[in-house]
């Protein structure tokens, strides 16, 4: 086994809700910082799933695209989805609101077709009560206990999770261990379930689609800078092959912000 055995059994519960006379679905929230291992967490969690079940799980089950994962899960029954927020997606609000819009649309309308889903994503608080409070059944908090080692992790149940966002909406602090419940350590096994190559190829894509329409999610020049930023951050770490000029007249900035941004990066790297 290769999941932990508390959280195999709060797995399992959800599993059995799929198959009760109620036809209920599952939503599951993995939360947490980048490059803590949501994925690697939702990717062991659909693997046990899928074993439990005998639903298939492979890269054709994880989606980018809220629109396109809506388009999946309205067209299917009984499947296991991984929705994977890009990291560089939540920098406007016309994004966040246009895809809480479409998420809330798609867990209202596909209740009954007995889905188990994954929502991956950074903040817990920055997504609508609904999702988080209301629908999800519980989350998964990824965690580093030094900044250095991942894989930590801290299950919360229902009524903990909803204890833990309206404590935010009071406070404005992120009390994860005042609510967890049980808590425990993964190891990195996303490549022995899926294939990491094209996981990165298609989440790639998906970075490299953020900024298409420049209205939405470039709306103002502190947006745009910050999404530079992290823009040249990915383009560093992926070596890909894109030249700051074009990244200058792309973005419409000049290419000594470009090159300072690189510097900068690179020297933290160093």
């Amino acid at each position: 086994m290769i999941i932990d055995k508390l959280l195999a059994q709060k797995l399992d519960l959800m599993i059995d809700r799929m198959g009760n006379k109620r036809k209920s679905d599952n939503l599951l929230l993995v939360e947490g910082d980048e490059g803590l291992g949501k994925t690697n967490m939702a990717v062991i969690v659909g693997d046990h799933i899928s074993k439990i079940t005998g639903r298939s799980f492979s890269n054709k089950n994880i989606f980018f695209d809220a629109d396109k994962m809506f388009e999946f899960a309205k067209s299917t029954e009984k499947q296991i989805i991984v929705w994977d927020e890009p990291a560089l997606s939540g920098l406007s609000t016309d994004w966040h609101n246009k895809t809480q819009k479409n998420l809330i649309k798609l867990l209202m309308m596909v209740r009954k077709k007995r889905h188990f889903m994954i929502f991956c994503f950074t903040k817990f608080f920055k997504f609508n009560e609904y999702i988080v409070v209301d629908r999800a059944i519980g989350m998964i908090h990824m965690y580093s206990s030094d900044g250095l080692n991942v894989g930590r992790w801290a299950y919360f149940k229902n009524q903990s999770k909803e204890a833990l966002y309206n404590y935010w909406r009071t406070t404005r602090r992120r009390a994860y261990k005042k609510f967890y419940d049980f808590r425990g350590k993964v190891s990195w096994k996303l490549p022995k379930i899926i294939d990491e190559k094209a996981y990165e190829k298609e989440k790639d894509k998906a970075i490299l689609s953020i900024g298409g329409d420049k209205s939405e999610t470039l709306d103002n020049r502190e947006n745009k800078l910050f999404f530079v930023k992290k823009f040249v951050k990915v383009w560093i770490e992926k070596q890909i092959k894109i030249k700051g000029k074009d990244l200058s007249e792309l973005f419409e900035i000049h290419n000594n912000t470009i090159s300072n941004y690189k510097s900068q990066i690179m020297t933290k790297n160093t």
